[in-house]
């Protein structure tokens, strides 16, 4: 099985730019593309088989804790 793993900011560069085109490609509206368009390291999420995922925490303090 091919594995297929990007990031959005490599997606972004293939994609000339378009925060629009990327979201069409991985199935996302793009204002999240937006959101994760400067983590070039992929710290924050990775792209995989069309599949974004995220890394939870570092948010704080839950309110509700």
């Amino acid at each position: 099985m091919k594995k297929d793993v990007y990031t959005v900011p490599e997606l972004l560069r293939r994609c000339n730019g378009s925060r629009t085109a990327v979201g069409r490609i991985v199935g996302l509206d793009r204002r999240t593309v937006g959101v994760y368009s400067d983590d070039t390291e992929g710290l924050r999420h990775v792209i995989v088989n069309g599949v974004l995922m995220v890394a939870q925490g570092n948010r704080g303090r839950r309110k509700n804790a």
